[in-house]
């Protein structure tokens, strides 16, 4: 799972809780074990060149559903679907994903071709 949520100082006590909120509110999973996609000390990338919002992109391997599912804001109609690495990779080439969507989904196959994963 690839969750990046916004990190807001009054809202999530770091950007590993900001990541963790958004995958239990979009997703309704929690737990696993997390691993920042950044170099160590990295600043977050901007979303885009001309906006201020940075995105932190993590894995988190192994998330099970919450117990407690966080609230989906209203504009939020979130499906989850499991796919398989060669869809992934249509979908990345398809022109659906947004880029910061692409270039996580990118450092997340790298992490998890480090680990032996796939």
């Amino acid at each position: 799972v690839l969750p990046s949520g916004a990190f807001a100082p009054r809202r999530h006590a770091d950007p590993l809780a900001a990541a963790q909120a958004e995958l239990c509110e979009e997703a309704h999973l929690s737990g696993g074990d997390w691993v920042d996609l950044m170099a160590e000390g990295a600043a977050a990338p901007p979303e885009v060149k001309w906006c201020r919002n940075r995105m932190r992109p993590w894995l988190c391997l192994g998330p099970r559903p919450a117990e407690v599912p966080g609230q989906r804001e209203a504009e939020e109609h979130i499906e989850v679907h499991r796919v398989t690495l060669k869809e992934l990779r249509r979908i990345i080439r398809s022109g659906a994903m947004m880029v910061p969507s692409i270039a996580a989904c990118h450092l997340a196959l790298d992490e998890l071709q480090l680990r032996g994963l796939i």
